[in-house]
């Protein structure tokens, strides 16, 4: 059974990355392209412990008919 992205440490983990490097409020602090690399980085050590497939939508519980 899949889970919500929601539940998702990979999803939240890749939505704060984005509005980091968007907001660009660690350009004074991080050199430029460090965040890409410690994105790619953390996604494969998420990738390592995840197990369960992820959906946008819920399932629909099949037909009692």
């Amino acid at each position: 059974m899949s889970k919500s992205i929601f539940a998702s440490k990979t999803f939240w983990a890749n939505t704060i990355s984005m509005v980091l490097e968007l907001s660009g409020l660690l350009v004074s602090v991080v050199p430029v392209g460090s965040l890409t690399v410690a994105t790619n980085a953390l996604n494969i050590a998420l990738r390592m412990v995840t197990s369960k497939s992820v959906t946008l939508l819920p399932s629909r519980p099949p037909d009692a008919a």
